[in-house]
């Protein structure tokens, strides 16, 4: 990987940027893992971000969490 590097004010700066985020919604789940990962779990908050599949990890977690809720719905309205 080579990198480029922009001269401001006499000091050279590297070109950086984080990989292109997916934009998938996420909903009262995802947001709720990602306030979970931001604080307890940096280090897995941080690969995602840069790897760039946080937001379609957050995205699946909320997709499943709706799905257990929704099974789950169902087995209580049937008790």
């Amino acid at each position: 990987m080579e990198l480029t590097y922009t001269e401001r004010n006499g000091v050279m700066y590297p070109d950086l940027a984080l990989p292109e985020q997916t934009n998938y919604p996420i909903g009262k789940y995802g947001r709720m893992r990602l306030d979970y990962l931001k604080q307890h779990r940096r280090g897995r908050y941080s690969a995602l971000l840069g790897e760039g599949r946080l937001n379609a990890y957050l995205s699946e977690i909320d997709e499943q969490a709706n799905e257990m809720l929704s099974s789950l719905t169902v087995e209580f309205a049937k008790a």
